[in-house]
């Protein structure tokens, strides 16, 4: 599909569609000064009458600009012309994850990609935002194989005004959501870390998760990394990690160290047989991952109560020992004005 004629954007070249969908038509393009090849995306409105829609696509936008981060694609820019709007994106030319799910993936090559992601996640939630878009079609690969995090929500900002009535179109929710969000709930950053397991888990079994299983399993040589699954794609939110940084940690774990690792099929039937069940067996240790980050705080604590303390005693020390000199010194000058006398 070629560009809308009436769309004409300053230092700017609108090359050839790269996608089209329902919601959004992508483009490859060039910035003329100075050159750089990039990736233009053209929604257009409803309504281009519609304030509050084009005040939150500019909002959104403006938000996108804003994070710089290895795995977040960087927005360079974005604008309202006439009715559309548009969105400029650095080019991947890796294509995206939708386009290398099929059969299972290489585990490790999972993992990767999953931490990849979960960092990018972390730099959106320090800032105190939620993607809240977290699918294989938004996860973008660039020419050396680093994978990248994009969209930010603007395809949600969009959604949440509806299509053209003409057009007949209804929004079908994604297989990728959260059931919060599939329930009209509030969301957090947790919610994107759902969305990630389940991307997790359809990479690394090489089907996707239905949201009516909700305790998807793994292949049974995979079943050590199914805590860590559980800690993404628990129903409530309250049993999910509890930060990006919880959860990459968890997916940094040495599978073959002892006691740091999600639990071993061996390990786990021992569990059968000391009567302690599985998912208990599991639970505990998805919750020691969850915890680690708190953990780390308490310790920096005590540290500093410990030095804090410390401190303490040694300047009370400091004033017994000044006080039982200056009482030394005042006895000795008695004594010596009296033996002139």
């Amino acid at each position: 599909m070629a560009a809308p004629p009436d769309l004409n954007l300053e230092n700017y070249r609108i090359g050839k569609p790269l996608r089209e969908s329902e919601l959004d038509s992508v483009y490859l393009g060039e910035r003329l000064e100075p050159f750089r090849e990039v990736t233009i995306r053209v929604l257009t409105l409803p309504d281009p009458d519609d304030s509050e829609l084009s005040e939150k696509l500019k909002s959104e936008a403006h938000t996108a600009v804003s994070f710089d981060h290895t795995n977040l694609v960087q927005v360079l820019d974005s604008g309202i012309v006439g009715r559309h709007f548009y969105c400029i994106s650095e080019y991947l030319s890796g294509g995206s994850l939708e386009n290398r799910l099929g059969p299972p993936m290489d585990p490790d090559d999972a993992l990767d990609i999953a931490r990849s992601v979960a960092a990018g996640l972390r730099h959106i939630h320090e800032r105190g935002f939620v993607h809240r878009d977290v699918r294989p079609s938004n996860i973008l690969f660039d020419q050396h194989g680093e994978p990248k995090l994009a969209d930010f929500g603007i395809s949600k900002a969009f959604d949440a005004r509806g299509f053209p009535t003409e057009r007949g179109l209804e929004m079908e929710s994604s297989p990728y959501q959260s059931p919060e969000e599939r329930d009209g709930g509030e969301l957090d950053e947790r919610s994107d870390f759902y969305s990630l397991g389940v991307i997790l888990h359809e990479m690394l079994a090489g089907r996707r998760s239905s949201p009516s299983d909700p305790r998807p399993e793994l292949p049974e040589e995979l079943e050590e990394l199914q805590p860590v699954l559980r800690g993404m794609l628990a129903r409530s939110p309250s049993n999910r990690f509890v930060s990006a940084t919880a959860l990459i940690r968890a997916l940094q774990q040495d599978r073959s160290t002892k006691g740091t690792r999600p639990l071993s099929v061996e390990e786990r039937k021992r569990g059968r047989t000391t009567g302690e069940r599985p998912d208990d067996m599991d639970h505990r240790t998805t919750r020691r991952f969850i915890d680690q980050e708190e953990g780390d705080d308490k310790k920096t604590r005590k540290v500093r109560l410990r030095d804090r303390r410390n401190i303490q005693a040694l300047v009370w020390t400091g004033i017994t020992a000044l006080g039982v000199f200056l009482a030394a010194a005042s006895v000795l000058a008695i004594q010596w004005i009296l033996d002139r006398l």
